[in-house]
């Protein structure tokens, strides 16, 4: 993960981003393995802690993970890295 993360000179925050509920995973294996590095202040973005992997109703999940999604990518952008991405996406899905 450091030798990524050295690649983004200017990047400002690392965080991890899980589907799993925080308590979960492999964030809390990562939490105790990172404490004592670079990775020190990293962020979760996750389901809440939870006693079961699952919330067991298909809406609540659905809630849960468009959460997760919205937050993993709320980041800002430049016009530049918009041009980029569009003209990568359309490339993949052959899209204008």
């Amino acid at each position: 993960m450091e030798a990524v993360y050295k690649k983004y000179k200017n990047a400002k925050e690392a965080v991890w981003v899980q589907e799993e509920p925080e308590n979960m995973g492999a964030w809390p294996y990562l939490l105790r393995r990172l404490r004592k590095t670079i990775f020190s202040n990293i962020e979760v973005i996750s389901r809440r802690e939870s006693s079961s992997t699952a919330s067991g109703f298909a809406k609540q999940h659905a809630d849960q993970q468009a959460y997760i999604l919205a937050k993993a990518f709320e980041m800002v952008v430049t016009e530049q890295e918009q041009k980029i991405a569009k003209k990568s996406v359309s490339k993949v899905f052959n899209v204008d």
